[in-house]
């Protein structure tokens, strides 16, 4: 895979279907907002614990800071469509709630022993966590509004090749307008869940992957918007480095993060979020 600076200059290119959507309340659906992973060097400006605003309309732009001294280590982050609301973690599992220039409110609710891997809420405001733990993967889902009703589905997907979610589990899920959710894993493995309503289970497919590179490691998934266009962007960590770039199918069953572009400082990018839901990507 050629190097993060080679591929800076790529081009996006046009995915999916036009999105036309007006922004939901308090919710900018030109942005997709990342949670950095990082040291906390004295004059860094992105420090790790900063949820920062990505522009991607035209090429990537850091253009604003949304909450500063999180975890430094970075966490889950997801963004309420209804409301603006920004859910954050820290510590691994500890949930925190505001608005950007808000205080962040700690739901006790959620807070607990399992680390939530991802953060993401769908179009009609319900939220979900994925979480990793001795019975294998799982999805929590819950009211925007009422947290403390979350209910666990047990995830499950298994490919003709041998593959399986129980061994690369899920690292952060996003939803389309259509409902689906489409989770990433740690070593670029791409799976579409096409029944999100199931309460006994949820069935992934493998949709594709990225060909095998140690160091990558893919941590955040969200639909962006370039060129007015939605695509499904990932981030996580190359090499050292922070990343963030668009999934791009580039064969039967092969992936490609183009451009695979760094941001300011090194770590990782530990999970990202929007408020955009596009019906179709392709």
């Amino acid at each position: 895979m050629a190097t993060a600076a080679a591929l800076v200059t790529a081009s996006l290119g046009l995915l999916g279907e036009p999105v036309h959507a007006a922004p939901a309340a308090g919710c900018d659906t030109n942005h997709v907002y990342g949670y950095l992973r990082g040291p906390l060097e004295q004059g860094d400006a992105l420090p790790g614990g900063t949820i920062v605003s990505l522009d991607l309309r035209n090429s990537l732009t850091q253009d604003g800071i949304v909450f500063r001294k999180q975890w430094p280590e970075g966490g889950a982050l997801g963004i309420n469509p209804t409301s603006g609301t920004h859910w954050f973690t820290t510590r691994d599992t500890h949930v925190w709630s505001a608005k950007p220039g808000g205080a962040p409110y700690n739901w006790r609710e959620l807070s607990g022993p399992a680390e939530k891997d991802g953060f993401a809420f769908a179009k009609d405001g319900k939220g979900y966590f994925l979480v990793t733990d001795n019975a294998g993967p799982s999805v929590y889902v819950f009211p925007g509004g009422r947290p403390a009703d979350r209910r666990r589905v047990p995830l499950s997907g298994s490919a003709s090749s041998g593959t399986s979610l129980a061994d690369d589990p899920p690292t952060d899920l996003a939803f389309s307008g259509t409902g689906e959710a489409w989770l990433v894993t740690a070593q670029g493995r791409l799976w579409q869940v096409r029944d999100t309503t199931a309460t006994t289970g949820w069935k992934a497919t493998l949709f594709g992957a990225l060909p095998r590179d140690k160091s990558m490691r893919i941590e955040g998934l969200a639909f962006g918007l370039v060129d007015g266009y939605g695509t499904l962007v990932a981030s996580g960590e190359f090499g050292d480095e922070r990343f963030i770039g668009r999934i791009h199918p580039s064969g039967e069953g092969t992936l490609a993060v183009v451009p695979a572009t760094k941001l300011s400082g090194f770590g990782g990018v530990t999970d990202l979020a929007s408020c955009l839901f596009p019906e179709s990507w392709d």
